[in-house]
């Protein structure tokens, strides 16, 4: 709905789609966008990203400073983001895939992290543990408020597995999903949700 407030996790989609569609040539991999914690004057602190495509800032994004919120009189913090089109279509991919045929596999996950946790380093586990069978990983919701510990947020995590030569079985799927949350929990102090 229109008079719902955008989240973070909702700018990163609609980034990480954009970049989807600049520079890739047909068959190739696009470069994973990747969102850093960084401080910006306008931008609220800790509420605040860099974004960077193959090792190069590409641009930030995060919620309006407090104080600018106050002072413009808002109902609620708007989303900002900046992004150089110009360089992430100087970005390209040497990787070129073939698309399995096989169908994918969607599992979701919700775990409660530290507040201070980039993204990437869940990413990286994730990838690491999947073994090549992950597909996509998706924020899909952040929540932080009753029921969680003051310093600390819950993500809700969306995950693609596939293979390339068959297809995975339930029980091999819901055997990577227990990898993934024991991993999660020994290497990331992260607190699964049920």
């Amino acid at each position: 709905l229109a008079s719902e407030p955008v989240q973070f996790a909702d700018l990163q989609r609609d980034l990480e789609a954009l970049v989807s569609t600049l520079g890739a040539t047909a068959g190739a991999a696009t470069p994973e966008l990747l969102f850093e914690p960084a401080s910006r004057q306008c931008l609220h602190p800790g509420r605040s990203a860099r974004v960077r495509l193959a090792g190069t800032d590409v641009g930030w994004l995060g919620e309006l400073h407090p104080e600018h919120v106050r002072s413009l009189d808002l109902a609620s913090a708007p989303m900002l983001f900046e992004i150089n089109t110009q360089l992430l279509q100087t970005v390209k991919s040497d990787r070129i895939e073939e698309p399995s045929r096989f169908p994918a596999v969607r599992r979701d996950l919700a775990i409660v992290v530290d507040e201070a946790l980039p993204f990437s380093a869940i990413r990286d586990r994730v990838t690491l543990i999947a073994s090549g069978r992950l597909r996509d990983l998706t924020i899909f919701d952040i929540y932080r408020g009753t029921g969680i510990e003051p310093g600390r947020k819950s993500l809700a995590l969306g995950l693609i597995f596939q293979e390339k030569s068959r297809t995975l079985t339930d029980t091999e799927t819901d055997g990577l999903m227990a990898d993934i949350r024991d991993d999660l929990q020994a290497a990331l102090g992260a607190r699964v949700r049920e």
